[in-house]
């Protein structure tokens, strides 16, 4: 019988939305003592994520276990499903769940449940052109774009909340005075606590 667990959230709530099954074992060959995991492509699925996931998943399993496994998910060896799922739920928390609600909706840019986007850049090439910005702009910055979900979330969408959105995004990113000037502006006006 294949029971279905929580990914992420309270393991014991039976009604949670978002589900997968529990590794499963073939094995293939009794001699050599070769096994396979049955539905990876399943779990994949219902993970809703791709290939290199399955591989970043398989090259864990490969350093944590000292096995060697192949693209199928043949390996050889004697490891217990219940060291293969820890593995595998290390890694949905650290590449599928996303850091502020905790649902499986992460893409690896943003969050398409709570629309949580992280606000520091990684060092990639095209980053290292970019002028620095000061901690003090990260700041007003973040306190801004929660005063923008705060209107999001709380507020019929009209078009003067819509105008004073546009007008958000159109502050230059470097610029922590206007960002902090339109908070304060939007709090005062929509009598947001801060």
């Amino acid at each position: 019988m294949n029971t279905l667990i929580n990914i992420g959230g309270d393991p014991n709530d039976p009604h949670y939305r978002y589900k997968r099954q529990r590794i499963e074992l073939e094995r293939v060959s009794k001699c050599g003592g070769m096994f396979r995991i049955r539905n990876i492509a399943q779990i994949i699925r219902q993970l809703k994520t791709n290939e290199q996931f399955k591989e970043t998943l398989y090259k864990k399993f490969q350093k944590q276990l000292g096995i060697v496994i192949d693209k199928n998910g043949f390996f050889k060896g004697n490891v217990s499903i219940e060291k293969l799922e820890e593995i595998l739920e290390e890694q949905i928390r650290k590449f599928l769940l996303c850091p502020r609600c905790s649902l499986p909706e992460w893409n690896g840019r943003n969050c398409r449940a709570c629309g949580y986007v992280p606000l520091i850049e990684s060092e990639t090439k095209e980053s290292k052109n970019k002028p620095k910005v000061s901690r003090a702009v990260c700041y007003e910055q973040a306190r801004a774009v929660d005063a923008v979900k705060v209107l999001y979330s709380f507020f019929p969408r009209t078009k003067e909340i819509e105008a004073d959105i546009n007008n958000f995004w159109s502050i230059p990113e470097n610029n922590a005075e206007l960002h902090d000037k339109w908070r304060l502006y939007i709090e005062n006006k929509y009598s947001i606590e801060p």
